[in-house]
């Protein structure tokens, strides 16, 4: 079984807005928030994943920047001891600038906010002495070789952050670690049918701190084959020696924090459109475990709604 831990889109103007992620595990983290600011931590005696590096990052934001921020379900962090993981859906600007101008304009702005914050909490834990993997739909194609028009604009503030934050940060894109020469996507568009053609970007990634990546892991890959939407997953495998056999047992574990908050709103739910359905009341279910197989190898995979 897994553990799971979800972010939302919170209402807004009386309708609910699309985006989320959730992260599935079957080894329990020793804790876990939601969002990246940690405005959205439950318990506000327990200090903050990265602990004062982390409270000082956002020093100078106030509560309501914050909370804008983590309003659209974009990040759940966890805290798997051996390193933090980052769950993300970073945003993409979909807004034409000539029919909606000021629309246009707040989504950038959102989105230049959004990809600093997550630079401030990365780089506070890396200050922490804490390694960190970093996955997710990122929107953004890092060099020619992940396109198939084989063009990128190098003047792209997203492209600009994230090389930035590779270098400050000291990680690197696992794919490219394993990989630097492969050409293979993530995303194809589903309007063109660019899937057939293989016309695609890779714009799904799991970057990692270098000194983890060279360490502990053994491969990272996309699954281009399965089906099911306009991305397909993405991998990364640990060699056997990441998480040892007592941790997945359950014998060093603390109680967990946020685990399945989420979980009565898609408690029967099968389809996609049943979550744009009419509000049901339910039950909320407080927490969920399972026992926990002993692992040989254990993957890495990057699950967000798009």
């Amino acid at each position: 079984g897994f553990h799971a831990y979800f972010s939302m889109c919170k209402p807004r103007s009386g309708s609910m807005g699309y985006s989320g992620v959730v992260t599935y595990t079957r080894i329990s983290p020793i804790a876990s928030e939601e969002g990246v600011t940690g405005v959205l931590a439950r318990d506000a005696s327990r200090e903050l994943i990265g602990g004062a590096n982390s409270e000082a990052a956002f020093a100078g934001w106030t509560k309501t920047e914050k909370q804008e921020v983590d309003s659209e379900g974009r990040c759940v962090i966890t805290d798997h001891r051996a390193f933090v993981l980052f769950n993300l859906y970073c945003p993409a600007i979909t807004v034409d600038p000539d029919q909606d101008k000021e629309k246009f304009d707040q989504r950038v702005a959102f989105k230049k906010k959004f990809l600093h914050a997550v630079a401030l909490r990365v780089l506070a834990l890396r200050r922490d002495g804490r390694k960190v993997l970093m996955l997710g739909d990122l929107n953004v194609a890092a060099t020619p070789l992940d396109v198939a028009w084989n063009c990128v604009d190098s003047t792209s503030p997203s492209r600009k952050w994230l090389f930035k934050l590779y270098k400050e940060a000291k990680m690197v894109d696992t794919f490219r670690y394993f990989h630097p020469h492969r050409r293979q996507y993530t995303c194809w568009s589903q309007v063109t049918g660019a899937r057939v053609n293989n016309y695609g970007s890779r714009i799904d990634v799991i970057a990692g701190s270098g000194d983890l990546v060279g360490t502990m892991c053994e491969d990272a890959g996309i699954r281009d084959k399965v089906q099911g939407s306009d991305h397909c997953p993405i991998y990364l495998d640990f060699d056997g020696q990441m998480f040892p056999n007592e941790e997945v047992r359950g014998r060093k574990r603390r109680r967990k924090i946020a685990e399945c908050h989420y979980t009565a709103r898609f408690v029967g739910q099968k389809r996609i459109h049943t979550f744009f359905g009419p509000a049901r009341t339910q039950t909320m279910i407080a927490s969920a475990s399972f026992s926990d197989p002993i692992l040989p190898k254990t993957s890495c995979t990057s699950a967000a709604s798009t």
